[in-house]
């Protein structure tokens, strides 16, 4: 029989320990920060140390911070989840994803479904992962600057109404944001005055940026989540869940950042 699962807000302590008191049967909170495509952040520490008065396990996915930009286990999460098709392969060309335990204990908990379901990669894809891995750091330092810069760009221009990037002073999880990573990372996110069809055309001219619901290549990605990842979800539940019409997301890449500011410029004018 299938668990049921529980949406929360769980930048909300307070509706998270009220939840807690009113659902005993919650064996397991799992969370992603920065979440996407919002780009809200959790305060991980907060949370993990309500979930080990609970007696609840927190598990962490942590695709878009990288281990270099945020380290759970240091914050109190029991497990860790990472997409490596992302920053860790970091070119596109492998698909995977790992969970980690922060000790022997606490991966047997997970170890005989991950066994059973015989997850594991390819030699080749672990090949390529570790490659990747290797230039990590470099990497991140570069995508993290370019982000900065894109997010400060868009911030002051007129089609724009809303930028969404914990490394922007304004955003509301800044502070937050500054005390558990080391860098806002490389995805953000924003809101085009145009709607839709705004959307739709500023992503149509686009010239460098690669329009991919995809992440954490070496080069620039872009999606309209309205018309791309979440086309078949009703728009009322899509709005809800903070997905406008629009809405873009973008994953930085290492290109030099005065031609992907010159591309963005074009395509929004």
């Amino acid at each position: 029989m299938a668990l049921p699962c529980i949406s929360l807000d769980l930048g909300n302590t307070e509706l998270l320990e009220a939840s807690l008191l009113q659902i005993p049967s919650v064996k397991l909170i799992h969370l992603e920060t920065p979440a996407n495509p919002g780009m809200q952040c959790i305060d991980i520490m907060a949370v993990s140390t309500l979930a080990r008065k609970f007696g609840v396990l927190v598990t962490v996915d942590n695709t878009f911070a990288t281990p270099y930009l945020q380290q759970p286990f240091k914050l109190g999460a029991d497990l860790i989840f990472h997409s490596t098709t992302k920053f860790l392969n970091g070119h596109g060309t492998a698909i995977g994803g790992v969970i980690i335990g922060k000790d022997q204990q606490s991966f047997k908990k997970v170890y005989p479904t991950y066994k059973l379901l015989g997850v594991n990669a390819n030699p080749f894809d672990a090949f390529l992962l570790l490659q990747g891995v290797k230039t990590l750091a470099t990497r991140m330092d570069k995508h993290c600057s370019n982000a900065d810069a894109v997010a400060r760009f868009l911030l002051q221009h007129p089609a724009v109404s809303k930028v969404n990037y914990t490394g922007l002073e304004t955003h509301p999880d800044y502070q937050l944001s500054q005390s558990q990573m080391r860098h806002a990372g490389a995805v953000l996110s924003f809101e085009l005055k145009g709607g839709f069809e705004g959307a739709v055309r500023f992503i149509d001219r686009l010239q460098i940026f690669v329009r991919a619901v995809s992440l954490g290549t070496t080069d620039s990605l872009i999606s309209h989540p309205a018309s791309m990842s979440h086309a078949g979800v009703a728009q009322e539940q899509r709005i809800k869940a903070g997905i406008t019409d629009g809405l873009i997301r973008a994953s930085i890449g290492l290109e030099d950042i005065a031609d992907l500011i010159a591309d963005l410029e074009q395509a929004l004018s």
